[in-house]
């Protein structure tokens, strides 16, 4: 959805290039280490800029020094789903399951560090239980496994989850966002059942090389901040259950290192490890 709007916004050929693993770690040095051009940029997000860092500490990329960012684009929330024929019909059913028979009750998640990971220990940390995590390879295998019965809940993107809550497959209880999501307006929100701490949503960055030339680096904040504003764009991210995120280009910086600081902390009090 960006790359098609940037083509207008700068005339330029914009080609879209998945650079997967660590974490996120080669996507984001490929280009960190690429010539301060402007023809290189990447989609970061809340995972990559301020929970990997922490996590995979020797990544080979400082991105407060190799990076600069040049505007956010949206943010992604979580569901928590479970199976539709669960014994599980509400949130609170699944809390009190979970307290009086710790270990028990079984979630997925997508590996250290990840989306579902995080929520799942914000969650388990405010309600005081201790869930059994799976880790999945992504959302497909884990959301699969809860279908089939094998897990109890999972935290999910929305995005990725929401043809199955509106398919019937699983059933949704609540969202990890501050406020409800407009594609799924009738789920709570954490917050509304109790939980005002379980307040996550992935948020989406694009950065540039740091030596970018200023000129370039506006030209390209200006059409980011022009698409992220668009009615139409917005409208499309919220038919994919994302939302709108902004954030003025001036403070893009230190909110990135506010939000590190913020995510090193709670990493710290779960007891979420570096890898080794």
């Amino acid at each position: 959805m960006l790359a098609e709007r940037l083509r207008e916004a700068l005339g330029q050929t914009v080609v879209v290039e998945n650079r997967a693993g660590a974490a996120g770690s080669i996507g984001m040095a490929n280009v960190a280490n690429a010539d301060p051009d402007g023809y290189s940029i990447v989609l970061g997000t809340l995972g990559t800029h301020a929970i990997t860092p922490v996590l995979i500490p020797k990544s080979g990329v400082d991105l407060a020094k190799d990076l600069v960012p040049c505007g956010m684009v949206g943010a992604l929330p979580n569901v928590l789903v479970v199976n539709k024929s669960s014994d599980f019909k509400s949130l609170a059913d699944l809390v009190e399951r979970a307290r009086k028979r710790p270990d028990e009750v079984s979630c997925g998640t997508f590996g250290p560090g990840s989306s579902p990971h995080v929520v799942t220990e914000m969650f388990q940390k405010s309600a005081g239980f201790k869930a059994l995590q799976v880790p999945f390879t992504g959302s497909g295998t884990a959301i699969t496994a809860l279908i089939s019965g094998q897990l109890d809940f999972l935290f999910d993107s929305i995005t990725t989850s929401v043809g199955h809550i509106k398919g019937d497959a699983v059933r949704a209880f609540a969202v990890s966002s501050a406020k409800r999501s407009a594609v799924l307006a009738d789920v709570p929100t954490m917050k509304e059942l109790g939980f005002p701490d379980v307040d996550y949503s992935l948020w989406l960055c694009v950065y540039a090389p740091l030596r970018t030339p200023p000129e370039i680096l506006a030209k390209l904040q200006e059409g980011i901040q022009r698409i992220s504003a668009d009615k139409g764009y917005v409208a499309q991210l919220e038919e994919r259950g994302a939302e709108r995120f902004a954030v003025p280009s001036g403070e893009l910086q230190s909110f990135v290192s506010a939000e590190t600081q913020r995510w090193r902390g709670f990493l710290q009090q779960a007891d979420i490890k570096p890898a080794q």
